[in-house]
């Protein structure tokens, strides 16, 4: 955001360093509602589940919690996925929140979350904003550079069916 000013309501002033391409944008439909619970983790992990599973060498999925590690420090929640050991040939880890919060077909949903990355490697993480029963949902996908600091993102969807609850998953 580059904005300097604006004067009069119907113009904007902005302040570069060179000459820059830019645009002029406003969120429309913003929800204003936060539905998550603990989304500042000030209660530690309450509110929100961990599920990690394992895929063997036959091809079949088994749930095991082990495969993934996580704390809560100081109102974050870190966490990663360990990988596979011999004779398992992949795995896969999530943190997710249902809300039992319904949606309408057409409803606008956006959610910002901050993500950072303390390894020395970067890191990809799958944000999916879904409903509960997985029958719709919007995917995205973040590459987080090493040794990142938290920062915010986010993601704006909406619900293409109605949702009897909406749910935010990180992959």
């Amino acid at each position: 955001d580059v904005t300097s000013s604006a004067p009069d309501g119907t113009t904007i002033c902005g302040t570069v360093t060179s000459l820059s391409p830019f645009a002029v944008a406003q969120a429309l439909n913003e929800p204003s509602t936060n539905i998550l619970q603990n989304g500042n983790f000030s209660g530690g992990a309450a509110n929100w589940l961990q599920f990690a599973s394992r895929i063997d060498q036959t091809g079949t999925t088994i749930s095991d919690i082990s495969y993934i590690s996580w704390a809560v420090t100081n109102g974050v929640f870190e966490y990663y996925r360990i990988g596979p050991t011999a004779p398992d040939i992949a795995t896969s880890a999530v943190v997710l929140q249902n809300t039992a919060v319904p949606f309408s077909a057409g409803d606008p949903v956006v959610a910002h979350f901050d993500l950072g990355n303390s390894s020395s490697t970067r890191k990809r993480i799958s944000v999916l904003i879904h409903h509960s029963g997985f029958q719709d949902l919007s995917v995205c996908t973040f590459f987080v550079p090493p040794n990142t600091p938290l920062r915010t993102y986010a993601m704006r969807t909406h619900a293409t069916v109605n949702w009897p609850g909406a749910s935010i998953s990180f992959y």
